[in-house]
């Protein structure tokens, strides 16, 4: 699928919270002027922005469908996001960890609470009703999908946003005379993130396409001439055993518009440029 807009489309679409305003501008304005009405029933986007690349996580931007996540950096050069999923656990189903203390103690513990005397019973919670999470596990960031451009040196006018109508993280800058941006967002339906990456010049955009290391055990690969595979496995030692967790799966396609097929470089597993 592409994940493609052109400016005629952008400037005739309209959100819901929009679309809710101009309608009942029309209802109570009906008699009076077109003029009028237009001026009312045009609606002011919602927006963070900044003038910079996020150096932190924290300053990053998110997008998600609530299950997929990312924090776009909005790098100029090393574009980042940072990749999550609620299904990426480690650990494993296990039977032992609840403390078998719990339940006798249960009603002194209550009864602590209910005569007032708190530190009594705060100090048996902590003795008797914390289970023993030998592999219980916790969600892990994923891997980063990184991508490196180039020509892009000197950049002017970068403005990088997330309007909170459409939940659409955006990049902008001008380099030598072109203008260059990116949009990212993520769709339940589909089930996916989108990048869309355009410039106002022809062949004038050109990037490498890999995922970061990441803090899981992973190998990538390619498949085909516009897919980059990510295997790994959700294992760690500090919440669990350290070999167990779920097996995952990232997949990054590159959808080409109005340009030829990227050409791979096997040996480093980037697409090696968008002419």
């Amino acid at each position: 699928m592409e994940w493609s807009q052109t400016d005629e489309e952008r400037r005739l679409s309209i959100d819901r919270r929009s679309f809710m305003q101009g309608s009942l501008a029309l209802v109570a304005l009906q008699h009076t002027s077109a003029g009028l009405s237009e001026k009312v029933s045009t609606a002011i986007a919602e927006e963070l922005w900044y003038k910079q690349p996020a150096k932190r996580w924290l300053e990053a931007l998110p997008v998600g469908n609530g299950r997929l996540g990312g924090m776009v950096f909005g790098g100029i050069q090393n574009e980042r996001i940072a990749l999550s999923d609620s299904t990426a656990w480690s650990g494993a189903p296990a039977t032992g960890e609840v403390n078998p203390g719990a339940l006798p103690h249960l009603r002194e513990i209550r009864e602590l609470f209910f005569a007032g005397k708190y530190d009594e019973a705060q100090a048996l919670c902590s003795k008797y009703l914390p289970g023993r999470m030998k592999n219980f596990g916790t969600n892990l960031p994923l891997p980063d999908l990184q991508l490196t451009f180039e020509h892009v040196d000197q950049p002017v006018e970068y403005r990088r946003s997330l309007n909170l109508d459409d939940a659409i993280a955006a990049v902008r800058f001008q380099c030598g005379g072109v203008q260059f941006m990116r949009e990212i967002f993520a769709t339940h339906a589909d089930g996916v993130i989108a990048v869309q990456l355009t410039a106002s010049q022809r062949g004038a955009i050109s990037f490498r396409m890999t995922f970061s290391q990441g803090e899981i055990p992973n190998t990538t690969s390619t498949e085909g001439q516009d897919t980059v595979v990510l295997k790994g496995s959700c294992f760690e030692h500090k919440h669990s055993s350290g070999h167990d967790g779920v097996a995952i799966q990232i997949r990054a396609q590159v959808l080409a518009r109005g340009v030829r097929r990227p050409r791979w470089d096997r040996a480093s597993l980037f697409p090696a440029r968008m002419l």
